[in-house]
């Protein structure tokens, strides 16, 4: 399996809710293409990797550093994302704009994917579209008793 820097690896695409869901079935076809389609980008400590209120052009994964994301809620909430957490994937494929600000605590490695290529991927990998369709479906559902819970 692959493991450098440039390289698609399960732990890579390792974070909390896409590590086994998204990728542990995929065969090895699946993930050199998935490699074939990811950029390796640095952030410095302060960067905006990606700011709220736009519409998304690619999905962003946490390498290796540290990254905390904000809402733009009047709560402001933050939390520090996970090494291997994906980030933009529900709003780049339902074509809505971020929600949040993520912003690099030090200097960070992150895989970037275009929404572009990740569209064909999809299209061409079935299972790895049926997995991002799990994994999304979970995050609604989450989201559905999150907003129960409170009413």
């Amino acid at each position: 399996m692959a493991s450098g820097p440039n390289e698609f690896s399960i732990s890579w695409f390792g974070g909390p809710i896409w590590a086994r869901r998204l990728t542990s079935e995929l065969d090895q076809d699946a993930k050199r293409n998935l490699d074939t389609i990811s950029l390796h980008q640095r952030f410095s400590k302060g960067e905006t990797i990606f700011a709220a209120d736009i519409v998304p052009t690619q999905i962003v994964v946490l390498e290796n550093g540290s990254a905390e994301i904000e809402s733009v809620d009047e709560k402001r909430s933050r939390r520090t994302i996970a090494v291997g957490e994906v980030l933009g994937m529900t709003e780049i494929l339902a074509g809505v704009v971020y929600g949040r600000t993520l912003r690099a605590t030090s200097d960070c490695e992150m895989k970037i994917i275009g929404r572009g290529d990740l569209i064909t991927y999809l299209h061409n990998t079935p299972d790895a579209c049926y997995r991002s369709l799990e994994v999304i479906a979970d995050k609604l559902e989450t989201s559905r008793r999150k907003a129960f819970e409170n009413v």
